[in-house]
C-alpha cells in the first residue's frame, strides 16, 4: 500500500514575512537614529557649552538658541534674556576675545534693516540675514543675489548692529 506524504508547510509564511519586514525596518530606523545622534552629539555639546558660557561670562540668562558664526573669526552667537528679562544677544569669540552682550532693542531691528536694504537694492533677492561678528564688532550679515545682465551674482553685505550703517560688501565669484 502506498503511503500518503504530507506536504510540509513552507517556512516563509505571510505572517513571518510581515514580522521579518517590520523587524528589519525597525532595525534600520533605530540604526539611522543612533548614527544621527552619534554624528550630532559633538555639535550639541559645543552648543550647550556656548550657552553655559554665555550665562556665566556674558551675564545672559535663559539662553534660547545659539549658532556658530564663521567669518574672519569664529564666534558663537547666543540669543536669550539678560538679567532684566529683556531679549539680548551675546557674541562669544572662540579665540579668547571678550564676550559682547547687547540688548536687542539697542540694535537696529531686523525688519527695519530689511526694509532699508530693499529700498536701496530693490532688484536684490535676499536669501538670509543673520547677526554675526566682523573684525570683533557685532554686525548684521545679509546674503543676497542680483541678476546682472543675465548672470546671477551673489553678495554679502555687512551693516553695523547698533545703527545699521553700511560697512562692506563682498561678492562671490561667478563660477
Amino acid at each position: 500500500m502506498r503511503t500518503v506524504r504530507r506536504k510540509r508547510k513552507p517556512f516563509w509564511t505571510p505572517v513571518r514575512i510581515v514580522l521579518a519586514s517590520v523587524t528589519g525596518l525597525l532595525t534600520i530606523i533605530i540604526g539611522i537614529n543612533a548614527y544621527y545622534w552619534h554624528v550630532q552629539s559633538p555639535f550639541w555639546e559645543e552648543e550647550n557649552a556656548a550657552k553655559s558660557a554665555a550665562e556665566q561670562n556674558a551675564g545672559l540668562h535663559d539662553s534660547s538658541s545659539a549658532y556658530k558664526y564663521v567669518w574672519d573669526t569664529t564666534a558663537w552667537i547666543v540669543l536669550g534674556k539678560d538679567a532684566d528679562g529683556d531679549a539680548a544677544i551675546a557674541w562669544l569669540p572662540e579665540e579668547g576675545g571678550q564676550p559682547i552682550i547687547r540688548k536687542k532693542e539697542e540694535g537696529i531691528a531686523r525688519a527695519e534693516l530689511k526694509e532699508q536694504f530693499q529700498q536701496s537694492k530693490p532688484d536684490a533677492d535676499l536669501e538670509h540675514m543673520q547677526v554675526g561678528l566682523l573684525e570683533g564688532q557685532p554686525v548684521w550679515e545679509l546674503f543676497y543675489s542680483r541678476d546682472q545682465a543675465g548672470v546671477e551674482t551673489y553678495y554679502y553685505d555687512f551693516y553695523r548692529y547698533n545703527d545699521g550703517g553700511y560697512i562692506i560688501t563682498y561678492n562671490l565669484p561667478k563660477q
